[in-house]
């Protein structure tokens, strides 16, 4: 098989692999990615007007500041992966009006700013949360139920302090992954293209090697009887009669030429075949062979 053939076929597994890494990598991160990004600039609430531009938005997150914040002692209960976790019921005040949320944290009632997500599975808990809400306040005060529904805003939030952590690192995992995918995919496109494989056919056929006789081949190197070549992101042509020395270990061999020293991995059958195909004699010594 060719040079060619060889970096083709690998080319090939390569690159459906990191493609597919790809993918699934952009359908998570259309989740984490979003959520980073909103989490990095986050839309700060000062006012019911802003509160209700970010509710009909896009954006999942949200920095708000309230100083009056009660728990109305209501509280729902949700299956998680980990278990069950209790998710409590606050009011708080935003400009003369009210807004409510919950949060995993019983006692969330210190003012100041929270961050706050208009996206739960939880909706029609939220829901019955906030007709609750809106009938115990219309029985306790003057206002009627209209007049209620009007002070209270119309979605429910949810409190996200305690799982933001989490969120962010999800985030940064998912960032990292996504960048070496993509380094995986360009090498693998550019072997498919021929980026590599053409420059080493014409090196090969410059040394008048024509097709090898290979004895091993990866993505770095392709051995042959009479010659090593290097193709990764440069092409090195050495010759097997300007080997100087090798060193032997359990796993690999340390090869030395007059300029130029490289480790090959590779197990101990592999490694006297080619010295018998380079006509090199292996001589052992006395002393361990971890010791040169």
């Amino acid at each position: 098989m060719s040079v060619r053939k060889r970096l083709s076929k690998t080319a090939n597994v390569s690159l459906v692999s990191s493609m597919l890494g790809l993918l699934m990598l952009l359908i998570v991160g259309t989740y984490y990615g979003r959520d980073a990004l909103h989490l990095l600039a986050l839309d700060k609430i000062q006012s019911f007007q802003q509160l209700t531009s970010y509710a009909q938005s896009e954006r999942s997150f949200a920095l708000i500041r309230s100083d009056n914040v009660v728990n109305t002692e209501i509280y729902v209960t949700v299956d998680e992966l980990f278990g069950e976790k209790n998710y409590y019921g606050y009011i708080a005040q935003l400009e003369d009006k009210y807004f409510l949320f919950f949060s995993s944290n019983r006692d969330d009632t210190s003012s100041g700013n929270m961050i706050l997500s208009k996206w739960w599975s939880q909706s029609e808990s939220m829901n019955v949360f906030r007709q609750m809400v809106v009938d115990d306040l219309t029985k306790s005060s003057d206002f009627t139920q209209e007049e209620v529904n009007e002070l209270v805003f119309s979605k429910v939030f949810l409190n996200i302090d305690d799982i933001i952590i989490s969120s962010l690192a999800f985030s940064l995992i998912w960032g990292f992954l996504l960048f070496i995918m993509l380094i995986l995919f360009y090498k693998s496109l550019a072997l498919k293209l021929g980026i590599f494989s053409d420059k080493v056919e014409s090196a090969v056929l410059d040394y008048d090697l024509g097709y090898l006789n290979v004895l091993y081949f990866n993505q770095q190197w392709t051995i042959g009887e009479q010659h090593f070549i290097y193709h990764n992101k440069t092409i090195k042509i050495l010759n097997i009669s300007d080997i100087r020395e090798v060193h032997f270990f359990e796993n690999r061999m340390m090869i030395y030429f007059e300029n130029y020293r490289t480790t090959i991995f590779a197990s101990q059958g592999q490694m006297n075949q080619w010295l018998e195909s380079w006509k090199i004699q292996r001589r052992y010594h006395d002393e361990p062979v971890n010791q040169l």
